[in-house]
C-alpha cells in the first residue's frame, strides 16, 4: 500500500483518536465492574497504538494475528521495544476474549 505523507499522516493521527476513544471508554467501563468489556476495549486501544506505529513506519498488516507477527519481528525481536510490553499485545489478546 503506497500512501503520500499527508495520507500516512491521517491513519496515524485516525488510529491514535481510535485508541484514545478506546481507553476512555475502557476505564468507563472499569468504573462499572465491567472487567471483561474493559479488557476488550484496552486491547483495541494498544491495537489501533500499534497500527498507527506500523503505518508510521510503513508496515501493514490485515489481520490481528498478523499485527502481533508484526510486533515481535519489527519492534520486540530488534530490541526497539522492551519484550516486557509484548504482553499488551499478545497476551491482552486472550483478555479480550476471556481467555485469561
Amino acid at each position: 500500500m503506497s500512501l503520500t505523507n499527508e495520507e500516512r499522516l491521517i491513519l496515524i493521527q485516525l488510529h491514535l483518536e481510535k485508541c484514545q476513544a478506546c481507553l476512555v471508554d475502557g476505564e468507563h467501563l472499569l468504573e462499572l465492574d465491567s472487567i471483561s468489556a474493559a479488557a476488550n476495549r484496552f486491547y483495541y486501544g494498544v491495537f489501533h497504538a500499534i497500527h498507527a506505529l506500523f503505518v508510521s513506519n510503513g508496515i501493514y498488516s490485515k489481520s490481528h494475528h498478523g499485527t502481533n507477527a508484526q510486533f515481535h519481528q519489527h519492534f520486540i525481536k530488534t530490541g526497539i521495544i522492551d519484550p516486557k510490553y509484548a504482553f499488551y499485545c499478545c497476551d491482552g489478546k486472550y483478555a479480550r476474549e476471556g481467555r485469561l
